[in-house]
């Protein structure tokens, strides 16, 4: 006992319906969406202090292609997905240079040691689970092909004296994996996904067709 509907073509087709808990399953037709898509990344405890704030960001076209099951009778759609005209931009560090207080009355700066690629250096898309879900979201995964972290130089300047030090940048072989951190929605409407302020931000705006 399905209801089973079809997106775009707003066809129904009601199949022993009269049951009003039937389950719904939604369609999506074989074709295109293109979307362009902004991320960034925004930390705003990199040294693990309150104040400096790193971001990291990348734009990007976004092509997802609705395919019919292989499998016949299953009620499902597969995706492929790809991207392409990448630019990620380099990260920053603001305000570069900070002092902060410490308990025992001295302080601590830090220095941002600049690097041109960051923690995220986009590549590829990668989608774990390539069924559509009934409602048709998806978790987007975008992965990197290296990164690095953040490097600081130090100055500790407690009540008897002072010393310098280095939190050298580590490079992260693989980089990091931009994960969506909500569900995406097939569709043509523009999403956030995301707090903007913090952590993991995705602005995704359909192209016209």
């Amino acid at each position: 006992m399905f209801i089973i509907c079809f997106y775009g073509c707003k066809k129904t087709d009601e199949v022993n319906s009269s049951n009003s808990n039937t389950p719904r399953i939604l369609l999506l037709e074989a074709r295109e969406f293109n979307y362009s898509v902004f991320f960034h990344y925004r930390d705003r405890a990199v040294t693990g202090n309150i104040g400096q704030v790193y971001v990291d960001s990348a734009t990007f076209d976004l092509t997802i292609s609705v395919h019919p099951d292989a499998t016949p009778n299953t009620f499902q759609n597969v995706i492929t997905a790809f991207i392409k005209n990448i630019q990620n931009n380099a990260p920053s560090v603001t305000p570069a240079s900070e002092t902060y207080l410490k308990p025992d009355g001295g302080t601590t700066n830090w220095t941002w040691i600049p690097n041109p690629i960051g923690m995220f250096d986009i590549q590829n898309i990668a989608i774990d689970d390539s069924v559509i879900n009934s409602d048709s979201t998806l978790i987007l995964n975008f992965n990197s092909d290296v990164g690095f972290t953040a490097g600081f130089y130090g100055l500790d300047l407690p009540e008897d004296g002072g010393v310098h030090f280095t939190v050298p940048s580590t490079q992260i072989p693989d980089g990091l994996p931009a994960s969506t951190p909500g569900p995406f929605k097939i569709n043509n409407k523009e999403q956030e996904i995301g707090d903007p302020n913090n952590g993991m931000y995705f602005k995704i705006t359909p192209k016209m067709q």
